[in-house]
């Protein structure tokens, strides 16, 4: 299969695992060819980009999937330049969606990427799963999700398991020193 992206010069936005899911203005990256995508990548390789090429990186679903996250992590440190934004969505360690599937292989909580202080500027969101948008914690959602954010370490060690997560998000700022 072909690559089909046209020369994007040095403002390259990713889209990693895209699926079926593609975003406009994006190189929409996937190691399956069945989806379609711009460009087949491997996640677990070196990414075919150049070093300071990339300005945004949007990943939903994906990182789970990933063995060696170190390994990414530092891949896509070379590949951004500095400023540039990593949006990374992945099931909570403690959801329902990540302890269902055996393809995932690496869970992740508000500490997993703390080993890459030095390398990037972490923010998290969690976004807590609700059963339809009717019924008593839809009410209440706003509420909860203002608390897990505010005590994520007491919600992690004393309410994650009896009411988890869906989903944490992150989103990651580059720093590069000169």
């Amino acid at each position: 299969m072909e690559n089909k992206i046209k020369n994007t010069g040095d403002c390259i936005k990713l889209h990693l695992g895209c699926g079926l899911d593609k975003l406009s203005g994006y190189i929409n990256c996937d190691i399956d060819e069945r989806v379609n995508p711009d460009m087949l990548v491997d996640f677990e390789k070196k990414l075919p980009f150049k070093d300071d090429s990339v300005i945004k990186v949007y990943s939903k679903n994906t990182f789970e999937h990933i063995r060696n996250v170190i390994q990414i992590m530092n891949e896509l440190h070379r590949i951004c330049k500095n400023g540039a934004v990593i949006n990374i969505r992945v099931p909570f360690y403690s959801s329902y969606a990540y302890c269902s599937s055996i393809e995932h292989v690496t869970r992740f909580t508000p500490d997993t990427f703390s080993c890459f202080s030095h390398l990037f500027d972490i923010k998290f969101k969690l976004k807590l799963f609700v059963m339809g948008k009717k019924g008593l914690l839809g009410i209440f959602q706003k509420f909860i999700d203002s608390f897990i954010n505010k005590h994520t370490y007491f919600y992690c060690r004393a309410l994650s398991n009896i009411l988890p997560c869906s989903e944490i998000e992150y989103f990651i700022k580059v720093i590069k020193y000169n």
